[in-house]
Formats: structure tokens, sequence, C-alpha cells
């Protein structure tokens, strides 16, 4: 990435929380009470996914 301020490529991004960090959230979602909703965006095309 150059200038500040200029769009960075998804390709340039680190990643934020491990394998191990995603499966405890999917695992408190999958174990909790009440409906989860949930839904993600791809940051390349735009689409969204997921349910609610």
């Amino acid at each position: 990435m150059g200038e500040k301020g200029e769009y960075m490529d998804s390709n340039e991004l680190n990643p934020l929380m491990n394998n191990t960090k995603w499966e405890e959230i999917r695992q408190a979602m999958l174990n909790y009470a009440l409906p989860t909703k949930w839904r993600t965006k791809d940051i390349d095309t735009g689409r969204k996914e997921g349910i609610g």
C-alpha cells in the first residue's frame, strides 16, 4: 500500500483472528439458547450472505 488513504487490496489484508478463534465463535453461536442471526460480506465482490 502506498500513499495514505489509498485503496487497500484485500490480498494485502492480514487476518485478525486465527481459525481457533473463529471456531470458538461458531461454537458459541451454535450453543446459544436463542436463534442467532449472522451475515458476511465478501470484501472483493460485495456479495452478502447469511441469516437475518
